[in-house]
């Protein structure tokens, strides 16, 4: 399937080109690059999108390819449920609450930890729930955590290609930063912006324009990468597009509802259908 920009004065979106629509000619290009950036009408994408049609809402850049890449961390990068799940039960059994299942926490994860503590906890519980967590996950952060298959490939790929790579996460900038050293992935990483960094978090427009100013690259050349609507948002926020992969808590029907410009099962996939990059994969997790 050809995917093409429909160019218009209210802007830009993605579609198939009807059959009958006039010849190349009509949509004047050199390869893959439009040549008439003025030209209203139909563009053929920059790169394709195998795995989902792009929303009605789509942000896909107009430039030749990414130079800078936005990576999300929890879901998208590493897998890191295991510890926030012991530090749910953790929470809740201090506090002599029922503690739910494994994947029923799962399913309630999203935004920041108060937001799903929410769910098991009174509210007038709340300030004590999330103090007993903090602390128990600032004990055991580092136990269990692992990269997600694909990402430490992509990682490594696109920083031999010379892309500029950073982390862009809700979770506290300053544990993500130690996640991201002992994982080994902080040579590739430029930063890493993440909740305390800032008074703001996702999907908030504030917090994706201070994460583009703190990036050496233009931001057209930009794209998101995760695994929510929040990633959508505050990729769409400041008109850029948003790549999702399943592998967090949001299923494809989700992350295609919420307008994602691409979903992918994992990494593997979104390198092949975002980058044109075909992954080796090594195994290697931790």
């Amino acid at each position: 399937m050809e995917l093409y920009l429909l160019r218009t004065d209210g802007g830009s979106r993605a579609a198939e080109k009807p059959e009958n629509r006039d010849s190349e000619a009509e949509a004047p290009q050199s390869g893959n690059q439009v040549t008439s950036p003025q030209w209203l009408g139909w563009k053929r994408c920059d790169f394709a999108l195998p795995f989902a049609r792009p929303s009605r809402h789509s942000y896909l850049p107009m430039t030749n390819s990414p130079q800078g890449v936005l990576f999300d961390l929890d879901g998208t990068l590493i897998d890191h449920f295991n510890v926030l799940y012991r530090c749910y039960e953790h929470t809740l059994g201090e506090l002599g609450r029922p503690i739910p299942d494994f994947e029923t926490v799962r399913r309630s994860v999203g935004g920041s930890m108060e937001v799903t503590m929410g769910h098991y906890v009174e509210e007038d519980q709340l300030q004590e729930a999330a103090g007993i967590w903090r602390r128990h996950f600032d004990k055991i952060f580092l136990d269990d955590v692992t990269v997600l298959p694909g990402a430490r490939e992509l990682v490594e790929e696109l920083s031999k290609r010379g892309y500029r790579q950073a982390v862009f996460t809700n979770k506290i900038g300053d544990q993500s930063r130690r996640i991201i050293t002992h994982l080994g992935l902080d040579s590739m990483i430029e930063f890493v912006l993440g909740a305390n960094d800032t008074p703001h978090r996702k999907p908030q427009t504030a917090f994706s324009r201070e994460v583009l100013a703190r990036f050496s690259v233009e931001d057209s050349r930009i794209v998101f990468i995760g695994d929510s609507p929040f990633d959508i948002q505050a990729a769409h926020c400041v008109s850029r597009p948003a790549y999702c992969v399943t592998t967090g808590t949001h299923t494809e029907a989700e992350l295609r509802e919420a307008a994602a410009d691409g979903v992918f099962p994992g990494m593997v996939e979104l390198a092949r259908g975002v980058f044109s990059i075909e992954l080796e994969l090594t195994g290697e997790t931790a």
